[in-house]
C-alpha cells in the first residue's frame, strides 16, 4: 500500500482528491501533512492518518511514496526544493512556477496574440475606472478586487506587491483545468464559473460544464509555449468589447474547485493514481455551498433556489458560515475573548 502525503489537506482540492482516492481505491493510506506551526487537529475526513511536517516542508527523501501539494503555498514552498515531483504519469517541474510571476507571463501570452487586458506598469497610467488589482506574484496570499475611483485608488498606491489591470465587464470565468506533459495538453476539463466568491474574482460559487474550442486551442498554445509539464488551471474570461477571450493567468497548481473535474472526467484519476472508476451521471452544474454562504443569507436562498437542480457540497459547512456571519461583531469578540 503507498502513502500520499497530502500538504494544506484541508483545501478544497486536498479534501476532492483524497476524497475520490478514498472513494475508488484501496491501494493507498492517505496522510494529512499540517505545517508544524498549524493548529493541532485531531481528525479530518477521508485522511487515514495526520502528521505534522516542517512548516518549510524540508520532507526526508523516501518517507512518503507521493507527495502532492495542493495550495499555491504549499506548491511553491515544496517546489523550490525539488526541481521536479511525481505523480503517476505525470510530473510536475519547478520551471512550473514562472508562471506566478503574473507580469512577465502576460508579455508571454501577448507575444501568442492571444488577448490580454490592458496593464497599468503603475497607478498614474490608470484614467479609466473600474480597474482590477491583483498580486504581482502568486503565493496563495494577498489581496485582490476592484478598484471603482481615483479615491480607492490612492488607498493602495503604496503597496507594491500588486499591479493594476483593465477589468473586463464579464461575470463569468472560463477556466480549462489540465494536466499535460512537454507541453502537450493530456486531458482537460472546462468549467464555465458564474459566480465567484470573492465577486470580483476568486474560487468558482457555482459553476457549469462548458465546452468551445477555441479555449482548448488558447490553452494549447499556452503550455506548448511554456514546455508545461504538470497540473493546473488557465483562467480566460470573456471581453464583450474584443468579442474574443481575455487570458487572466495559469494557476500552476491543483484548483479549488478539482472536485467538479473529477465528477465528469475520471482520466485525470487513471493519469495521476492509476485509479478507475465511471462516473454515475455527467454533473453537469455544481453549487460550493460554503462559498455561497459568505454571500450572505439573501444571496444563499436566492441562488440557491435558482439552481436549485445543481450539484450541492458542503451544506454543513455553509450553515456554519452562515450562523457565524449572523453573529454581532461585539458578540463574536467576547466569545473570542471568552475562549483564550
Amino acid at each position: 500500500m503507498k502513502k500520499i502525503l497530502i500538504l494544506q489537506p484541508n483545501s478544497d482540492q486536498g479534501l476532492a482528491i483524497a476524497k475520490y482516492i478514498k472513494r475508488h481505491s484501496d491501494n493507498y493510506f492517505i496522510i494529512a501533512g499540517f505545517k508544524d506551526t498549524d493548529p493541532i487537529v485531531k481528525s479530518i475526513p477521508f485522511f487515514d492518518s495526520i502528521e505534522k511536517v516542517p512548516s518549510n516542508y524540508q520532507i526526508k527523501p523516501g518517507e512518503f511514496d507521493i507527495i502532492i501539494p495542493t495550495g499555491a503555498e504549499s506548491t511553491n514552498t515544496l517546489m523550490q526544493l525539488n526541481e521536479s515531483i511525481r505523480v503517476g504519469n505525470i510530473s510536475f517541474y519547478q520551471e512550473n512556477l514562472r508562471v506566478c510571476d503574473k507580469i512577465s507571463m502576460l508579455n508571454t501570452i501577448n507575444d501568442l496574440h492571444i488577448p490580454i487586458p490592458e496593464t497599468y506598469s503603475n497607478a498614474d497610467e490608470i484614467n479609466t475606472f473600474p480597474v482590477f488589482y491583483k498580486q504581482r506574484f502568486e503565493t496563495g496570499r494577498g489581496s485582490r478586487g476592484l478598484i471603482q475611483n481615483k479615491k480607492e485608488l490612492n488607498t493602495v498606491t503604496e503597496d507594491n506587491s500588486i499591479f493594476f489591470q483593465e477589468f473586463i465587464d464579464s461575470p463569468i470565468t472560463y477556466g480549462v483545468g489540465f494536466l499535460a506533459r512537454e507541453g502537450i495538453l493530456i486531458i482537460s476539463f472546462i468549467q464555465k464559473e458564474l459566480f465567484s466568491y470573492p465577486k470580483p474574482g476568486g474560487s468558482g460559487v457555482i459553476l457549469q460544464i462548458f465546452d468551445d474550442p477555441k479555449l482548448l486551442e488558447y490553452t494549447q498554445r499556452i503550455l506548448k509555449k511554456l514546455h508545461f509539464n504538470g497540473w493546473g488551471l488557465v483562467e480566460f474570461k470573456y471581453c464583450p468589447k474584443r468579442k474574443d477571450y481575455v487570458f487572466m493567468e495559469v494557476n500552476a497548481k491543483f484548483w479549488a474547485s478539482i472536485e467538479f473535474a473529477l465528477m465528469n472526467n475520471p482520466i485525470f484519476f487513471q493519469e495521476l493514481f492509476d485509479v478507475h472508476y465511471t462516473p454515475k451521471k455527467q454533473v453537469k452544474c455544481i453549487i460550493f455551498l460554503d462559498r455561497l454562504a459568505y454571500y450572505g443569507i439573501l444571496e444563499y436562498l436566492k441562488l440557491g433556489s435558482l439552481y436549485l437542480n445543481c450539484y450541492k457540497l458542503h451544506f454543513k459547512e455553509s450553515i456554519f458560515i452562515l450562523i457565524l456571519n449572523a453573529i454581532p461583531p461585539k458578540l463574536k469578540s467576547i466569545i473570542k475573548h471568552d475562549s483564550i
